[in-house]
């Protein structure tokens, strides 16, 4: 339950909202894989971290996650608050998981270039690493 069929080796065992968003709290966005922003009118900067967690089968894993900002029209500064996801993780309800950007975060994300990196493609699903 929670995991969509994007992800080739599954997931997690056990994994959570709450777990989700303890992995959104430890991620460090000053080590971004893939920096970008959005071809719509630039309003969006994403970047893409790695995390890693250990499931309740006791196996690791390495996870994506991806947090945004979005484009404040009076400073020009990617300070306005947007989403933080893991890719292929829909949630607890299977509704598409998300939740809002911590500041925290919005910050590191706000002070990365504006590109950077190579898009992880299927790498930016949940990774098994034994």
């Amino acid at each position: 339950m929670g995991w969509n069929d994007k992800c080739l080796q599954g997931g997690p065992a056990g994994f959570t909202d709450e777990k989700a968003q303890q992995l959104v709290a430890a991620a460090d966005f000053s080590q971004s894989v893939f920096v970008n922003v959005s071809a719509q009118e630039g309003q969006t900067k994403q970047a893409y971290t790695y995390v890693q967690h250990t499931d309740t089968a006791n196996v690791n894993w390495r996870l994506c996650v991806v947090g945004h900002t979005h484009l404040n029209q009076e400073t020009g500064l990617y300070s306005n608050q947007g989403n933080t996801f893991i890719p292929g993780w829909s949630g607890d309800a299977n509704a598409g998981w998300a939740m809002p950007t911590p500041q925290d975060k919005m910050i590191q994300i706000s002070m990365l270039p504006n590109s950077q990196g190579a898009f992880p493609g299927n790498d930016r699903y949940p990774q098994n690493l034994g």
